[in-house]
């Protein structure tokens, strides 16, 4: 594979990515966007939580939360073959191979 062919590859790669990223981004409210936005930017669930106007942090724990399921359900509802956690065994495997 010469350097072109692999650059294209990875760049292809890239893209992938991005579309399958767009594509979680897109299942999110505007709020959930928000809150992932300022905590990729390193906020505090204190700081986004007056930002958004809650008393309590615990309001955007939980927005958090709602994410990581969704993010969960995006990965291992049978897309790119993941099909489930790494912590479920696979029941057609020999656990001694």
């Amino acid at each position: 594979m010469d350097q072109e062919e692999f650059t294209h590859d990875i760049e292809t790669y890239d893209d992938d990515k991005k579309l399958e990223v767009d594509e979680f981004l897109a299942t999110l409210t505007e709020e959930e966007r928000l809150v992932l936005a300022l905590r990729v930017e390193r906020w505090t669930l204190d700081e986004i939580a007056t930002k958004l106007g809650y008393s309590q942090h615990v309001s955007v724990h939980n927005i958090i939360n709602r994410i990581g399921e969704k993010a969960r359900k995006e990965l291992f509802d049978g897309r790119a073959g993941v099909g489930r956690p790494a912590s479920e065994p696979s029941r057609n495997r020999d656990p001694l191979t």
